[in-house]
């Protein structure tokens, strides 16, 4: 199976962002269940109410925050449901309540933004496999299943073989990013998803410390 990550910041042309209405609801964060360590952020509890910010020309039909959270279009929406794609919870409807641009002139009107629902990939058996990514350390983990610790880098992403049970979109043990399969980039190209950007896993490194010598 060939897996992609889902870029979180793609800066494309349907470029569109959530923040949380301020005060928002929230819940206990997920836990590893070895060793209690805390693997996700704090859970975002309804009512979701957001405001947009739209750095492109046109409302995405991903919408990116903080977290794994993310929003989608219902034009998504109907994709995945047709296609049977798997791996997402949630699509709870989302409620628009203000709308910020860099486009749009103050004394212009916005367009009006899609129905949009929240939805969160599963975090399930998929596992970072260290070493074949090229994981570099600050402090290493000590826990064998949420692989917990303070990362300086990685090459790649992949994974532990025979961890993976089928999802098409799902959040990774050992890292904080989401990731898909051929078959989930394939259905969003093949209809038009906007603001859908995939890195192939086998470039899809990262460096928090890019000026540190070797």
């Amino acid at each position: 199976m060939h897996f992609f990550k889902l870029n979180e910041y793609p800066q494309s042309n349907a470029d569109t962002e959530f923040s949380e209405e301020d005060g928002y609801n929230q819940g206990d964060a997920d836990q590893c269940e070895q060793c209690g360590a805390y693997v996700s952020m704090l859970r975002w509890l309804p009512p979701y109410r957001v405001t947009l910010e739209l750095f492109g020309e046109r409302f995405g039909d991903f919408v990116f925050g903080t977290g794994n959270d993310f929003l989608v279009s219902q034009k998504f929406r109907d994709v995945y449901f047709r296609t049977r794609l798997t791996g997402l919870t949630g699509f709870d409807i989302v409620t628009v309540t203000n709308i910020k641009s860099m486009r749009v002139p103050r004394h212009k009107s916005f367009p009006q933004p899609p129905a949009y629902f929240r939805v969160c990939p599963v975090r399930g058996e998929a596992a970072i496999d260290i070493v074949a990514s090229g994981l570099e350390w600050e402090k290493p983990p000590t826990c064998p299943r949420c692989k917990t610790g303070i990362k300086k880098r990685w090459k790649r992403l992949v994974l532990e073989q025979g961890t993976w049970t089928g999802e098409d979109v799902f959040a990774p043990r050992g890292l904080s990013c989401i990731m898909v399969t051929q078959r989930f980039k394939d259905a969003c190209e093949q209809n038009g998803i906007t603001n859908a950007v995939f890195i192939p896993a086998e470039s899809a490194g990262h460096d928090f410390y890019p000026g540190e010598k070797d």
